[in-house]
């Protein structure tokens, strides 16, 4: 049996679906912590950071502004699972085997980098007695992003390489359906211009 074949069976899902579950149960954990903490956040909070870490925009407390980094962080992790996934469908063993594993690897990075970001949130607002801790782990939303794409790049290589074309062209209802993720995800990362 073939592994695009292999995928849509019983137990090809149940290993899709095991092997989706730790990326998105770390994509969770903020969403966790951001809830336990809710009711003690500031009546302010930082939505908009430089790349040195430092607050540029700060807007009222609300739903969407307490949860928002997480929710992109799922958003990303959506987009990726769905092109993974599609990755999957692909009847050319080398190809498939390898854009798989490339967009496994950003999955993994994108969770990662969501779980990071939200401790960040989190931990930072808890007291300057924590900055330091908030300083690893904005450290460690730097090294997911560098890290997740430096690991894919091997898988992307050998993708690029593995067959021609290698890109193939999406169906319509996956690009629809990454039509629709890129815009709540850009209407979330733009949402803090308006907020403050």
């Amino acid at each position: 049996m073939k592994q695009h074949d292999a995928d849509l069976t019983t137990g090809g899902m149940q290993a899709t679906a095991r092997r989706l579950l730790l990326p998105w149960l770390l994509l969770l954990i903020p969403l966790a912590l951001i809830d336990m903490q809710y009711p003690r956040l500031p009546a302010q909070l930082p939505v908009l950071r430089d790349w040195a870490g430092s607050v540029q925009v700060w807007a009222p407390k609300t739903f969407l502004t307490a949860f928002r980094v997480p929710f992109m962080g799922m958003l990303m992790a959506a987009m990726v699972s769905l092109l993974w996934w599609q990755a999957r469908q692909d009847p050319n063993a080398a190809r498939r085997d390898a854009s798989a594993a490339f967009w496994f690897v950003l999955l993994c990075a994108a969770a990662l980098k969501s779980f990071c970001e939200g401790l960040e949130f989190v931990i930072g607002l808890s007291g300057p007695a924590y900055s330091n801790v908030a300083r690893w782990c904005w450290l460690g939303t730097l090294v997911a992003i560098g890290g997740g794409l430096a690991l894919a790049a091997l898988p992307g290589w050998r993708w690029l390489h593995s067959a021609k074309p290698a890109i193939r062209p999406l169906p319509p209802g996956t690009k629809l359906g990454l039509l629709m993720l890129v815009a709540l995800y850009a209407g979330l990362a733009f949402a803090p211009r308006f907020l403050a």
